[in-house]
């Protein structure tokens, strides 16, 4: 991202600055703010910087007049302060986490998207089509919830021998 933004250097430290509904980019020595962008999202987290350094974002709260509120992920180009709302598209189905929530690019382009408060995990692919929802149920009525779920890769346990002993 500091090819993008000029005096951001790299090492300095994206934040989202959740009640300002604010991404700034400080530098790690000084704690001064070298760059910093407000909205559209709402009480954002979880911003990520992708290899071509525009920024990921977890939108929780979308105001929209005659339906229901939700969230969504939206990429922010930080050089000309353009975005994109990733998902969902308009027939996409929609998530809602007023707290909480995460994403995770994966490397063959999907995405992993946690609706926290709903105790819901799913996974959509490029389109935006869900490969795979996962939903932790408490009871009939109720869900657990899950604050995070991240994709970790196949040799991430490295084991030999699983025996115990």
């Amino acid at each position: 991202m500091a090819d993008k933004i000029p005096g951001v250097e790299a090492g300095d430290l994206l934040v989202s600055i959740r009640q300002l509904h604010m991404l700034a980019v400080i530098d790690q020595n000084s704690g001064k703010i070298k760059w910093f962008h407000e909205g559209p999202w709402v009480r954002q987290h979880d911003p990520d910087i992708t290899p071509d350094g525009n920024i990921h974002v977890y939108n929780n709260f979308v105001f929209k007049i005659n339906r229901l509120s939700g969230s969504n992920i939206i990429e922010l180009d930080p050089q000309n302060r353009i975005t994109t709302v990733l998902y969902p598209a308009d027939k996409q189905k929609g998530f809602f986490s007023r707290i909480f929530g995460s994403h995770q690019l994966l490397s063959n382009g999907n995405r992993i998207i946690t609706e926290s408060l709903y105790g819901r995990v799913f996974e959509i692919n490029p389109e935006g089509m869900i490969v795979w929802e996962y939903i932790e149920s408490y009871d009939e009525q109720f869900s657990a919830l899950i604050e995070i779920a991240e994709r970790y890769p196949r040799d991430y346990f490295r084991v030999d021998n699983w025996k115990c002993d």
